[in-house]
This record gives structure tokens, C-alpha cells and sequence, in this order.
């Protein structure tokens, strides 16, 4: 044997000299080949790629620097700040000059990456536009500085690298910053001399669209001349100086270089930056380059691996096929020759059928005979012996489970079942259920009356009863819970085997059941006495905030008004606790029933809207409203809860946002026949949520966090009962959030079509009496409708018809004009989104022409918001503004307000200006003239006892015709906006009538339109 193995061991030998060896150095060759092929192209791709961002750079920064020369070199701005220099501690001059360099600046602001533009005095007054709205003065000599910086460097414009930035309100005050001064020509002198300094602000924007697919992997970076990173790819880093090490290696060799970067080897590849200094950078790692050639290496071992094996496995088949098929042979027959009684063990006959192969399968077939009779009887033996302890050890343990048990075959028939399976079901002691189908059982319990539900059942209903079952059963996932006759409740849990019979499980689950219907009784009588309870609570708050109400009403001294004001508004919010306690209850307790009614969509928004105005100014958000125009104007469904979900969902965006918007957005987003489903979203740049408080929000008496109701307060019911009424509307609720930037709210409710045939027979009768009565100074005047041919107000002159009024239509300035001219207008509804000229033009021009024949224009605004009343507007003529969604009742008020001034009073929530009216003789104007000389004061201290001389002066310009001029006023003061409304004091005085004792000739004359105003 010994010889054999050498004669293997040789052979293996020469195979791998002569196949082997120079394969696998022919590949490690070509490996590392490849591998230097691969880093030479991945360098090439690094400097073509850094090539284009140095061209694109050199192009944005020619761009920046034409920006800065073209606003360093407006005469404007260079002439503004040298006069506002000369004119400091005049609050007018430079609010003026603000103005018109923000007027200018604006025009800039369209650079890929530009911040803000800040244009700084030499005596430190800061011009802004941009990000924010910061403008705080900047200490002179930062300013000389930066001057002088810029004359240092010899460059009309001077790239000064990363930088704070002059604009301290910006979020990241890391901004890359160039400056260039701004000289002004002075006539007199014949001298230029430097007036302030440019300040642009810019961020690495630009270098978005070279970040690649995988920022992790391949990386560009730029650092300035002062080694500051200006673009990294993470955000922390921006701003922020780079490794010394680095930036060493850029200044001693700016080449391609192979280092470890942040524990990974990486291709290096650098450029530098034209007029800006500093260097582009290019990183990308080896490994990521070299992943291919690694992966076909590892293929071509692992090849080499199994060639080996398969090798050795040959040589091996081949010995044992020559030797050891006749060294066994021999063997067996001396065994067999010395004990033939014994066992022994066949041969294993060779793969290839020759003399060998045939002299083994001859001895195994001697031996065969023996051992086949031999094996035999040990294994039946062995066998059933096996069966017999499976059998008994499987009904055992079947027996002592706890459970009821039942098997059943692939025909349905009952195979096995436990004791416990014939105890648990009544009548199975007068069944016997072996051998039977499992509809058989079924049916012979339904004849006994073992099912409660069934005991008075129809025949019919009790097939189909049979036939769920059935199919329940045969599904082999069915798990049902079932009443006995007894009262008794079982779980019936069925499953299928491979072998397709079906194993059963009965489990009582009576005591389960008591303690459930225990626990609901509990809860419903626990809902009913919070429902009955908060009602009955609700009767003496309701009288406790009228009477307070009355109270403050009355006159009282300062101290007494500040203690019923707390009285008053504590018992109005313990009041909106009981009501949210109440509709909770109401809705665990399922006693809330939705009505459905008719109502009109547009309404309900401007019913929000009104109710969160005062709040929204306040805290000086922006508010947005978008109805989308698919939706249907009316809709049958229960309003009071659709505009409950909304100020639920709109009060928290509020309560929960400093700054920044609020936006309500309704849209459709299915449709039927019959039915409509509404998309609702609430957005909001507030504190935002974390995955972990969105997961809690929806809970009752829960809020997301325990610190916002120390800070906000609230009970944590509002976004509960939202989600109940949706549900209840066929809906649902859905929130998206990230904590810091804001929360968004959507919601979908599915509410019933109203047509229009039908909407006047389901209406209310006495609504709609109402109407017409409300609505009968209107019929028959006749009102001129100017909007764009593209986007006409179909809305609006559907309501001024149901108002009865005679509609005209006019699609541009022109036939505006003219039919203003030649008809007897009443009133002029005019759309600000006008082609070729702006809406306030028009208006000014009808009201230039007309002259006091002017109707009185409304305005319908482009876009939602709540402007206040401004001095701009007067000599526009314009008498009220209307922001969308357009609501008819707020329409209506409107044209009554100013067609029959005496009976009603302008609206809270419309932009009035006044107009030159004459003034009723029994006007007393000593005491009028009293009255404003004590406002003017109290608003210019943004006192609150300007309200109580507001409502004085109102109550003395009752039933006159001054009092739609005083509207603006009243409308600001209401608004706690005291400087719009000491403008509009102002107006007020100046448009009195020539001999009244309040006339005032200092009021400057309206500047004119912009679309006529002079070049400068």
C-alpha cells in the first residue's frame, strides 16, 4: 500500500508543476496590473471631474462678481446711503431708503447659493435681503474695516472666505462672504468717495450637483485660503477649519496622493480655486475602486481551490479502483472462510464495470443471501415494536393535555378525540363520535340543541350557518369563539396537516367572556356619567361667562376689568374642557349622531379663518388657505364637526408655532355618484415631533410629551376626538412629523354630493327667508365683475345673482372702463390678478376717472391673507378687500356695508379704506376733535386703552356718514395693530371736508402707481 500512495503522491506532484504553478503566477501578475490600471483611470476620472467643477466655480464666480459690481455701481443705492448717513435719528429717511434699496436688492436675489445681500453704511445703518429679515445696525468701525480690507487687496471685488456674515439673524451664520465698497459721485465736489460696502453672503449650494450618487463614498470638498472647509458633504463640518495635516500635505504637494482618511485608504486629488484661494478636493476610496479586481481574485482562488480538490478526489478514485477493490476482496474471503456464521459486510462494487467490478459483485452476492434474511427479521421486529410505543407514548401525552382535543382524517372523518373533548361538549356522552364526519357532528348537535344561537332558527338559517362552519373548518386557519346552550363560550381553533387531516382544538373561554362583558358595562356606565355629568356642568359655565361677559360690557375701573377678564377667560377655557370631555364621552359612549345638512365648504374655512385672525397676527404668522376648485360647493354632512376637526387641528399649529406659516389645504381625493372624499391637511413650521411622540399622539388624555403641557397646557383630548370624528365620517387621520421642522396633519372625511336642484328643497325655509330678506337692499342694483378671460369668478357672479343683483362682465381695463362710464353701477368687484396691468392700477385709474362718481371697488384678493388697512390703498378707491376662499355671507356683508351704510357695519374681517364722504351736520366735531387728539397718543404708545377710545369714537360717528371712513381704524385697533392704525387715523383727518375744524393739509400725496411711475 505503501508504494501506492507513492506512486499518488508523485503523480499529484507533476500535475501541479506543469498546470498549476504558472496559472496561478499568470494571475497575481494580472492582478496587480489590473488593480494600477484601475487607480490610474479612477486619478484621471478625479481630475477631469475636479477640472469641470474649477470651470463651473471660475463661471459662478464671474457670475457673483458681475452681481456685485452691478449693485456696487447703482447710482441708486450709493446716493441712498450717502444721504441716510447724513440724515441719521430720521426714522422717515430711512424707513425711505430701506425701502427703496430693498426694492432693488430684490432684483438680485435669483444666484444659485446667495444667502442675503446686506448693504452697510459707513456708519454702520445695514440694508438686508435674503433668508431673514435681521437688520441691526453694524458698529462703524466693522464697516471701515471691511472697507479697508477691500482696497488692501487691490480687487474691485475681494473674496474674503468663510465668514460670521454681517446678517446675525441667520440660522447658520457660517456663510462664505465677498465684499466690494460702493462709491458715490459728488456733483458739487467732483469727487468719488466710498458712501458703504456691499456684503454678499453665499453657501455651498452650488456645489450640490457635484456631490455624486453615494456622498460617503466619493467625496468633494473645497477649503479657502485660510484652510476653512466652504463645501464638505457633511453639514457640521461646513464652516469649519480642516485637518493641519491636510492642509500641509495641499501647500507641499497639491498632487494626487494616497493617505488614510478617516480609517480607510483614498485617493487624494486636488486643484485650486481661481480668484476665491484655496483648493477643490477629490476623495475616493481605494477599496471602492479596487472592489472588482479583489472580487475576481478571490474567484479565481476559490477556482484554483476546487481544481485541487477535484484533483486530489481523481487520484484518489483511481488508487482505490486498482488496489483496494482486490486487498478487500481477499480480506473478505479470509473473514469468510474463518468464521462463517458471522455477519459481514458487503463490498462496495467499483464505478466502472470491468474484471474487478464483476469478481466484487459476485462475493457480494454470496453474501447478500444470508445477511438480506438476517436484516429482515431484526427489522420487522424492531419495527413494531416502534409502532407500539409511538402509539402509546403520542395517546398519553394527548390525554394529558388540559385541552380538548380532536383529529380528523383526510375524509372528515373523526379519527381521535380526548376525554376531555367528549366532557367539554354537551350530548357527545349520547354520540358517539368515531368514525363520523365533522358535518355529521355539526348536524347532530344542531338537533340537540347544543347551539344557543340556533335553537329558534329557521331551517334556511341554519344551512347557511352550517355551510360558514364548514367553510371555517376546511380552511384549516379558522379560530371562532362559540356559544353553547348551557352559556358556556368555547374557542374552536382548527389546522390542516401536510398530510391534509384536520387537528382541533376546544378551549373554554366562559370565564374570559363574563370578565369582558364585565369590563365594557363598566366602561359604558363609566362614559355615560362623564356625558351626563359634563352637561350638566356645562349650564351654570355657561351662565357664569355670560354674566362676566355683561359685566365687562359695563364701566369699571382698570383693576376690576383685569380681575373679570381672568374670571371670564379661566371659565371659557374650563368650558372648552367640559365640551371636549363631553364629545369624548359622547363618542366612546356611542351617543354622537352627525347630522346631515347642506352647507356650503368656503364657509366653514372663513369661519376658521375668522376665529383664529386675531391669533395669527399676534404671534405674526403666515396664513394660508387652498380649496381646491374640484370640490363641489356644497356638501351634505354634519359642518359643526368638519369645522371641529379643522380648529382642533389648526389651534394646535398655532399654539405649537413661534414662527413661520400655518397652511390649511382641502382637496379632492375620491369621487363618486353620491359621495365625495375630502383630503384635508394642516401644515405648520413649529416644534415638530419625534417618531416616539407620534406614536403616543393619538391616545386620549395624553399629550406628546409632559414638558408641552407644562408650557402649552391642554387636556391631550383634541387629537383624540379628531380622529374619533373622522372615523366616524368614513375617514381617518394621519400625521407626518420631524422634530424642529414642523408637523403636518392630514385627514380624509367622505361626506355626501349636494346638487344644486336639490339644495333649495333640503335647505331650511327660514334660512333661507332670512337670506332674501338680509339681501333685499341688493336686488336689482347692478355691480361690474372685472376678473381675466382665462380665470373668470364664476363663484362670485353665482353669488351676486342669488343675491338679485344685475351682473356685468368685463375681461380687460379697457371694457372696464367704458362700462363703467355708461352704466349706473352700484358696485365694482375688480380681480388684482389682471393681464398686462395690475389690479391697483386699474382701480386707480376708475377711481381718477370717475371721480366722485366712483362706486365703491371691492378686491378679490390672489392669494389668502389678512392685510391691514394702509394709506397706499386710498387713492385706489378700493373699499374693502375679500381673500379667498370667497364665502357668500361675507360678500354680502360687504356690498351692504357700503350700498346701505345705516343698517349694518363693516365686517371684522375685511380690508376697508376710507373714502372722502360728506359729513352729517350734527356731527359734533369739537368733541370728535377731542377724541382723536387723546387716540393719537394711546396709539402711538401702543397702549390697549386705545380700544375703549376707538369704540367712543365709533359710537359717536354712528348712523353718519364719516363712519365707514373711520372703518380702518376700528378694523387695526381691533387687530392690536397700533402704527397701521395710526396711519389710518391720519387718512381720516386728512379726508374731512375742507371746513371742518380736523382738516389737515400735512398729509403727503399718494404716490403713483408703479406700473406709471417714473424712471430713476
Amino acid at each position: 500500500m505503501r508504494w501506492n500512495t507513492n506512486i499518488t503522491t508523485r503523480l499529484v506532484v507533476y500535475l501541479l508543476l506543469t498546470a498549476l504553478v504558472p496559472l496561478l503566477l499568470f494571475g497575481s501578475s494580472a492582478f496587480y496590473m489590473a488593480r494600477s490600471i484601475v487607480i490610474e483611470q479612477t486619478t484621471a476620472n478625479n481630475h477631469r471631474t475636479l477640472s469641470e467643477v474649477q470651470q463651473f466655480l471660475t463661471l459662478y464666480t464671474e457670475q457673483i462678481e458681475d452681481l456685485a459690481a452691478n449693485i456696487a455701481g447703482n447710482e441708486a443705492i450709493a446716493k441712498a446711503l450717502y444721504e441716510v448717513d447724513r440724515s441719521a435719528g430720521k426714522t422717515y429717511d430711512r424707513l425711505n431708503t430701506q425701502a427703496q434699496i430693498g426694492y432693488i436688492l430684490n432684483h438680485f436675489l435669483r444666484a444659485r447659493g446667495l444667502v442675503s445681500l446686506d448693504v452697510l453704511s459707513l456708519h454702520g445703518q445695514h440694508f438686508h435681503v435674503g433668508s431673514t429679515l435681521d437688520t441691526h445696525d453694524v458698529p462703524a468701525q466693522t464697516v471701515r474695516r471691511l472697507v479697508q480690507e477691500a482696497q488692501v487687496s487691490g480687487q474691485s471685488t475681494y473674496w474674503r472666505g468663510m465668514d460670521d456674515g454681517a446678517n446675525l439673524g441667520l440660522t447658520s451664520n457660517k456663510v462664505y462672504t465677498l465684499i466690494r465698497p460702493i462709491s458715490h459721485y459728488n456733483e458739487k465736489a467732483h469727487v468719488h468717495s466710498v458712501v458703504g460696502v456691499l456684503v454678499i453672503s453665499l453657501n455651498d449650494a452650488i456645489f450640490q450637483s457635484y456631490r455624486g450618487q453615494d456622498p460617503h463614498q466619493i467625496r468633494l470638498m473645497a477649503v479657502d485660503r485660510d484652510g476653512r472647509f466652504i463645501h464638505h458633504p457633511e453639514r457640521n463640518h461646513f464652516g469649519q477649519p480642516a485637518a493641519p495635516g491636510l492642509l500641509r500635505l495641499l501647500h507641499q504637494n497639491p498632487t494626487d496622493q494616497r493617505l488614510v482618511l478617516d480609517g480607510q485608504k483614498v485617493l487624494l486629488s486636488s486643484m485650486p480655486l481661481p480668484k476665491i484661494g484655496g483648493y477643490l478636493l477629490l476623495t475616493t476610496p481605494v477599496k471602492q475602486q479596487t472592489s472588482q479586481e479583489m472580487r475576481l481574485a478571490l474567484l479565481a482562488l476559490s477556482l484554483l481551490l476546487v481544481c485541487l480538490t477535484v484533483m486530489a478526489l481523481l487520484v484518489r478514485h483511481h488508487a482505490r479502483q486498482v488496489v483496494m477493490p482486490l486487498r478487500a476482496v481477499a480480506q473478505s474471503f479470509q473473514r469468510l472462510s474463518q468464521t462463517p456464521e458471522a455477519t459481514h459486510t458487503p463490498l462496495p462494487l467499483p464505478a466502472v464495470r470491468d474484471e474487478i467490478a464483476d469478481l466484487v459483485s459476485g462475493f457480494n452476492a454470496y453474501l447478500q443471501t444470508i445477511q438480506d434474511q438476517r436484516d429482515a427479521a431484526d427489522a420487522l421486529r424492531r419495527t413494531q415494536q416502534e409502532v407500539l410505543d409511538n402509539a402509546q407514548t403520542l395517546r398519553t401525552a394527548i390525554e394529558a393535555i388540559d385541552e380538548a382535543f380532536v383529529l380528523f382524517d383526510h375524509h372528515d372523518r373523526l379519527v381521535f378525540c380526548n376525554d376531555k373533548y367528549r366532557s367539554l361538549i354537551p350530548g357527545n356522552q349520547h354520540i358517539n363520535p368515531q368514525g363520523k364526519t365533522f358535518e355529521a357532528l355539526l348536524r347532530a348537535r344542531i338537533e340537540a340543541g347544543q347551539y344557543a344561537e340556533l335553537l329558534h332558527a329557521p331551517p334556511e338559517q341554519q344551512e347557511a350557518w352550517i355551510r360558514h362552519r364548514m367553510n371555517i373548518h376546511h380552511s384549516g386557519q379558522g379560530v371562532i369563539e362559540q356559544k353553547l346552550q348551557d352559556g358556556r363560550w368555547l374557542r374552536i381553533v382548527d389546522r390542516k396537516t401536510p398530510a391534509g387531516y384536520t387537528v382541533g382544538f376546544r378551549v373554554d373561554i366562559s370565564h374570559i367572556k363574563q370578565m369582558q362583558e364585565a369590563a365594557e358595562a363598566a366602561n359604558h356606565a363609566k362614559s355615560n356619567f362623564l356625558a351626563n355629568m359634563s352637561h350638566e356642568i356645562r349650564t351654570p359655565m355657561n351662565a357664569i361667562i355670560g354674566m362676566t361677559a355683561l359685566v365687562l360690557d359695563s364701566t369699571l375701573t382698570p383693576r376690576q376689568r383685569d380681575y373679570l377678564g381672568k374670571v371670564h377667560n379661566s371659565a371659557r377655557a374650563l368650558l372648552q374642557l367640559l365640551n371636549d370631555i363631553l364629545d369624548y364621552s359622547k363618542i366612546e359612549a356611542g351617543r354622537l349622531e352627525l347630522e346631515q345638512l347642506p352647507f356650503e365648504l368656503a364657509g366653514v374655512l372663513q369661519q376658521v379663518s375668522d376665529m383664529f385672525a386675531h391669533q395669527l397676527d399676534e404671534k405674526h404668522l403666515n396664513w394660508q388657505m387652498v380649496l381646491d376648485p374640484r370640490l363641489p360647493r356644497y356638501l351634505v354632512g354634519d359642518a359643526l364637526r368638519l369645522g371641529q376637526i379643522l380648529i382642533n387641528l389648526v389651534g394646535n399649529a398655532i399654539k405649537f408655532t413661534e414662527r413661520g406659516s400655518v397652511q390649511v389645504q382641502l382637496t379632492l381625493h375620491t369621487e363618486t355618484d353620491h359621495t365625495v372624499t375630502l383630503q384635508g391637511s394642516v401644515s405648520d413650521t413649529g416644534i415638530g415631533m419625534t417618531p416616539e411622540q407620534v406614536a403616543r399622539l393619538f391616545a386620549a388624555f395624553t399629550q406628546a410629551d409632559s414638558s408641552i403641557t407644562r408650557k402649552y397646557g391642554g387636556t391631550g383630548l383634541g387629537l383624540s376626538i379628531v380622529q374619533q370624528l373622522a372615523h366616524l365620517m368614513h375617514g381617518n387621520v394621519q400625521v407626518q412629523s420631524h422634530a424642529g421642522q414642523g408637523s403636518t396633519f392630514r385627514f380624509e372625511v367622505t361626506l355626501a354630493r349636494a346638487s344644486e336642484e336639490a339644495l333649495p328643497h333640503t335647505a331650511d325655509a327660514l334660512a333661507q327667508a332670512t337670506w332674501t330678506l338680509q339681501t333685499a337692499p341688493l336686488h336689482h342694483k347692478q355691480v361690474l365683475v372685472v376678473s381675466p378671460p382665462d380665470a373668470p369668478c364664476a363663484d362670485i357672479q353665482d353669488m351676486l345673482t342669488h343675491m338679485g343683483m344685475s351682473v356685468s362682465t368685463a375681461g380687460n381695463p379697457t371694457d372696464a372702463i367704458a362700462t363703467a362710464q355708461h352704466s349706473p353701477l352700484a358696485a365694482i368687484v375688480v380681480d388684482l390678478r389682471l393681464p398686462g396691468m395690475d389690479g391697483f392700477c386699474l382701480t386707480q385709474q376708475l377711481y381718477t376717472t370717475l371721480g366722485a362718481q366712483c362706486p365703491p371697488i371691492i378686491a378679490l384678493a390672489a392669494q389668502a391673507s389678512h392685510p391691514p388697512a394702509t394709506p397706499q390703498n386710498l387713492t385706489t378707491g378700493i373699499v374693502a378687500q375679500l381673500d379667498p376662499p370667497w364665502a357668500a355671507e361675507q360678500l354680502r356683508d360687504t356690498l351692504l356695508h357700503w350700498i346701505a351704510p345705516i343698517t349694518h357695519t363693516a365686517p371684522d374681517e375685511t380690508t376697508c379704506v376710507a373714502r372722502q364722504l360728506p359729513v352729517a351736520p350734527p356731527l359734533d366735531y369739537a368733541l370728535l376733535q377731542q377724541r382723536i387728539a387723546q387716540l393719537e397718543p394711546l396709539l402711538s404708545a401702543n397702549r390697549l386703552a386705545a380700544k375703549r377710545m376707538t369704540e367712543d369714537i365709533e359710537l359717536l360717528l354712528q348712523n353718519t356718514t364719516l363712519a365707514p371712513a373711520f372703518a380702518p381704524v376700528s378694523i387695526a385697533v381691533r387687530r392690536l395693530q397700533f402704527k397701521p392704525a395710526l396711519e389710518a387715523l391720519w387718512v381720516f383727518a386728512s379726508h374731512l371736508p375742507s371746513h371742518s375744524p380736523l382738516a389737515t393739509p400735512q398729509i403727503q400725496e399718494t404716490p403713483p402707481c408703479p406700473a406709471h411711475a417714473p424712471k430713476s
